[in-house]
Parts: C-alpha cells; structure tokens; sequence
C-alpha cells in the first residue's frame, strides 16, 4: 500500500509520533507499557467543560461492578424525555478505558445534545472474551432498564463504538437480537475490528504503520480469545464477520480509511449489511490511517469525517 498517499496532516502527526516513540503504538514490549502509551497519549487532550461527568457502578451478573460515566450537555439540546448513546471505546482489546475516550465520549455528547454513556469495560488479556461484551451487555440492559430516571426516550438511544469499541457494539447488537432485546434505534461502528482472521489485502497491507496494523492486531485478537484464538470456533459476539445471519440489525452506519487495515472487513461487512436488508451508510476516509482524525483533531480531512458522524447521529436522534 502506497503510504504516501496518507493525507499530509496525518503524516505530519505519525511523523511526530514516531519521533518520540521509535516504532509508534507497536514500539513498547509489554502491554503494560503500550497501555501506558496509548492512553496517554489519547488522554491529552483537552478536557470538555460543556459537559457534567457522573460516574456509576453497574452490577455484572458473575462478575464485578462495572464503571460508567454518563455525560449530559451543558446546554440543552432537546426536551425531555431526551435521546441517548451508549458509546463503547476502542483500544484493541487490550488497552484504553473511560479516562482515555473522554474526550471522544464528550464530544459526542456536545455535538449530539444527547446524554452519552461509557464504558470501563473489562480488558485482556486479563479478561478474555466474553467478559467485554458481558459488561456491555449488562450496561445495555441498565440504560433501558433505567429511562426513567435518566429521563431518555427509549425509542432514540443509539449505539457507538470505535475500533475494538466497534466490534464489541455490533457484537453487542448481534446478542440482544438473539436474546430478544434488541432496541438500539441506531448502531455507529467506526472503523470497527471485527475478523480475527485477518485474511483481508488491507490486513495483510498495512503491517508498519505505527499506529494501528497487522502485529498489534494479531496480538490483540490471540490475548482477547484466549484459547480459542485460530480456530473455527469462535463467536460472532466476539468477531462479527463470524456471523451468518445479520438480519434485524438496527440501521448502521460504519466508516473506515483508506489506509487502515480494516478496510476491507469493514467494506464486506457493510456490503453483508446491505444484502441482509440492513440501512447502511458506509464511508471511505481518503488518506486516512487507523483513529488518524483522533490525532489531528482540526485538520480539514477530519473536520469532514467527524461532520458525517454527527450529522447521522442527527438523523438517527431527531
């Protein structure tokens, strides 16, 4: 893959990075150090004074409590009983937490005007699958339980994820719907990791970039299977693509980049969506790496894929 061809805004930013950390997100051994690295990197960036932040415990069936944070905008946007996201953060798997997305979690909230919640949920390797998507489920069933006293509208309440946050939010829809409790009136999946396989061109292309490609992921995906990790038998709750019957999924949209590994995946996925009867907006970002509009928040190519989101969100939520 031609990676000069990235947009000049995101080279200037891996350039920077790679800079100061020799080899990027792949660069620190253990997964200690690279979740040093990656959160706090992403945790530098300002802190949003537009939203209150209140922070809970929800109780996990068989498992501890997990933290939320629910986020509501300073400057209301719509009248009671309001709309809501449930948003799920990336980090592979492996890394990243509530501190780590607030900014991306209260940047939905400002420019949405809806009450957005997120999630600590439980990392590997020390917790491998199932116990992400049990903490998002049990979450999940919370909010509904609770629109009361959130004052939410139970018909507006959407569902986003980035990355690994992606993957677990359409896995989380996958669950619901088999269990009979699905009702998310919108699922956003951005550039979500959703193949364990990695048999995709794009997958096998982006293998140096830095921050986000081929080494990490395969790591990421062996520490969160466990055991399983190479066989045939893994659940479409943990990677999606598995999935043989995506019906009833609410509508979605999913956008990814040019230059990101899981662009392919992503693109079959969505053309899969489609067949099965799905709504679906899907999105090419030109020029684009893995998260590249997390790092350069301002730029132009940015400005574009953080508009299209929140312009959908509108749609969704109005």
């Amino acid at each position: 893959m031609n990676l000069e061809a990235i947009h000049p805004d995101y080279q200037v930013a891996l350039s920077q990075l790679l800079a100061v950390f020799p080899g990027g997100f792949n660069g620190p051994e253990t997964i200690e150090e690279r979740r040093i690295l990656i959160n706090g990197a992403l945790a530098l960036n300002p802190v949003n004074e537009n939203v209150t932040r209140e922070d809970r415990f929800i109780p996990v069936e068989g498992a501890p409590d997990v933290r939320i944070r629910i986020y509501r905008p300073k400057k209301a946007a719509y009248a009671l009983p309001q709309p809501a996201i449930f948003t799920i953060h990336g980090g592979g798997m492996v890394t990243g937490n509530i501190e780590a997305d607030d900014a991306n979690a209260a940047g939905l909230c400002e420019q949405s005007g809806a009450l957005t919640i997120a999630i600590d949920y439980r990392l590997a390797p020390e917790h491998p699958f199932p116990a992400a998507i049990n903490d998002c489920y049990a979450v999940a069933n919370w909010i509904f339980e609770n629109v009361a006293e959130l004052d939410l509208d139970p018909t507006r309440i959407a569902l986003h994820g980035g990355s690994a946050g992606g993957g677990l939010a359409i896995g989380l829809a996958l669950m619901m719907r088999d269990r009979g409790n699905l009702r998310f009136c919108f699922l956003m999946a951005i550039y979500p990791m959703i193949d364990d396989r990695h048999i995709t061109a794009s997958s096998k292309a982006i293998t140096n970039i830095g921050i986000w490609d081929r080494k990490a992921s395969l790591e990421s995906w062996a520490w969160y299977l466990g055991d399983a990790y190479g066989s045939d038998d893994i659940s479409p709750y943990a990677a999606p693509t598995r999935a043989t019957n995506l019906e009833g999924l609410p509508p979605t949209f999913i956008d990814v980049g040019t230059h990101d590994l899981f662009l392919d995946e992503d693109r079959e996925f969505a053309e899969r969506l489609k067949a099965a009867g799905i709504p679906v907006e899907f999105y090419i970002s030109e020029g684009a790496y893995h998260a590249a509009e997390l790092f350069v928040r301002d730029a132009a190519p940015s400005q574009l894929i953080w508009g299209r989101r929140f312009a959908a969100l509108k749609r969704a939520l109005d």
